[in-house]
């Protein structure tokens, strides 16, 4: 039987024929490593091998050198450190040929090989002209696009699993160097968008770089200017890029946030939702980053200098584009489950409304009172979530009077004829019962649990769920008086009781996971 029909019983179906294979491919490896690897990479960079079976044969080959678990990682390492050096040169040439394949799957399977392999090799210098070929391959004119792609993305995987302190800083500086040259506007839009993915992926690696202004100036050069690229996907990685940057160097921002504010705030209101998106994902790191920074600052573990204050600088223009984000919601809320702009500019907000605390409510509250009775369904959903995810950030101060203003149009919103209001209104009371509880006053309450009750009984699963999780709330909210012979619950208990079970076997119940939510409640 040959390699590659072996490689392909190894994925199949029977599970007799699939043991036999891998029983035979484990012994090949204990028996003959050096041959049997390098036997592998002649299947993998034959191009007239078929595409499928390379590809199995390369996903092995990294296999072999690559694990979760560190001893078994290790293990792994001192075999491929022990082969054979005329066997290990052999098998890094066949690595090198199979990236210029102009077969994609198998320049692509091989950049993963390249990195792996070259993760262990280069801290060593036991491979030195691997990265002199990946630099050549980018760098030539002669050799093709999806070896540039595939080159690059073996850098950028390579960044991703080495530490910088195990290289040459020369060595992180060719790397950061190639990978910001393939960046360059007239380079095709496939090469770019390796090369922004591989920089995403090189930034913990090129830490020290960030340490040098004019090094530092020009990573970021390469980012603005690859946000304004043709191709969504390059834009979209170069947002990321920013993310990874404002967790990672939180502290190096200040000047570049004015040059940041103003392209979020074009991607958010302009481009495609997917670039708007990440441009959104942007800033949710940096509140992340915020918040935690002032918990630190409260605590003594930071300094008061260390809070760049760039959520609160950018909250009075970003936060009307989040609400307006907010009204693009999907049509169908039962059936289209995928994140979309109008959840993250939601989630944003609530990121928002924890780092500035009280300072967000002027900026939201004209919006809500204007859209919260409004007649169009998107205005007054949008309305209802903003109230919602600013509960937590604000005083309970500050929002109690607001709360208790809103509760009865909460109330009457849980009967909307809207499924997608119905559900944001049962949402938004369960965070008041787990936020606010004060304001439940005993005049508002039957009232309230009246409401609740109705939508336990709602034809939408996903209104259904977020009633359990409002009655959870309200029931945790009243467990201080959990001692007492009874409490404010106690007359409604053996209704909720009972429509709580009812949800236990409605035809639906695994939509939205509303037995179990229904189960918690009780």
């Amino acid at each position: 039987m040959d390699l590659a029909t072996v490689l392909q019983n190894a994925q199949h179906p029977n599970p007799e024929i699939r043991n036999q294979a891998e029983a035979y491919l484990n012994q090949a490896v204990e028996a003959q490593y050096g041959p049997f690897l390098l036997a592998l990479t002649v299947e993998l960079a034959t191009e007239s091998r078929p595409a499928p079976g390379r590809q199995l044969a390369g996903l092995y080959i990294k296999n072999l050198i690559t694990a979760t678990d560190d001893a078994i990682l290790e293990r792994k390492t001192n075999q491929w450190l022990q082969c054979d050096p005329a066997t290990q040169s052999q098998i890094r040439a066949g690595f090198l040929e199979a990236i210029k394949s102009p077969v994609q799957v198998v320049s692509h399977t091989a950049a993963q090989i390249l990195a792996a392999y070259g993760a262990v090799d280069v801290p060593r210098n036991a491979w030195p002209d691997l990265l002199a070929a990946l630099f050549n391959n980018i760098n030539s004119a002669e050799i093709q696009d999806v070896t540039k792609v595939a080159s690059l993305e073996a850098l950028g995987y390579m960044c991703d699993v080495m530490s910088p302190e195990a290289v040459d800083n020369n060595v992180v500086n060719q790397i950061l160097s190639a990978i910001i040259d393939g960046m360059r506007s007239d380079r095709r839009n496939d090469v770019r968008l390796a090369a922004v993915t591989a920089l995403n992926n090189s930034l913990d690696f090129t830490s020290q770089n960030f340490e040098n202004q004019v090094e530092r100036n020009a990573i970021m050069q390469a980012i603005c200017e690859a946000t304004q690229a043709s191709e969504v996907k390059i834009r979209e990685r170069a947002y990321e890029c920013f993310a990874t940057i404002a967790d990672l160097y939180y502290d190096k921002l200040q000047p570049y946030a004015e040059t940041i504010f103003n392209l979020t705030l074009s991607a958010i209101s302009k481009d495609d939702p997917a670039v708007g998106m990440q441009a959104i994902e942007l800033w949710n790191t940096i509140c992340d980053t915020e918040v935690n920074l002032l918990a630190d600052i409260e605590d003594g573990d930071a300094n008061v200098s260390d809070y760049l204050k760039l959520t609160e600088v950018a909250a009075p223009s970003l936060t009307p584009l989040l609400l307006q984000c907010m009204t693009k919601q999907e049509e169908d809320a039962d059936e289209d489950d995928a994140w979309n702009i109008s959840m993250a500019a939601a989630t944003l907000l609530e990121g928002i409304a924890r780092t500035i605390e009280n300072s967000i409510v002027p900026l939201v509250l004209p919006f809500i009172t204007e859209n919260i009775n409004n007649a169009n369904w998107r205005l007054k959903e949008a309305a209802l979530m903003a109230f919602g995810m600013i509960l937590d950030g604000p005083t309970g101060e500050t929002l109690s009077p607001l709360v208790v203003q809103a509760m009865p149009i909460l109330i009457t919103c849980l009967r909307d004829p809207n499924t997608l209001v119905r559900d944001t209104s049962a949402w938004t009371i369960g965070r008041i019962c787990e936020l606010h509880k004060s304001c439940l006053s005993n005049e508002i309450l039957p009232h309230m649990v009246a409401g609740l009750g109705a939508s336990l009984e709602d034809p939408s699963s996903k209104v259904v769920s977020q009633a359990c999780f409002a009655m959870h709330n309200l029931s945790e909210a009243c467990s201080d008086e959990s001692e007492a012979n009874s409490n404010v619950l106690s007359h409604f208990m053996p209704q909720m009781l009972t429509k709580l079970l009812a949800i236990t076997v409605r035809e639906d119940w695994e939509q939205d996971n509303i037995r179990a939510t229904a189960y918690e409640a009780i």
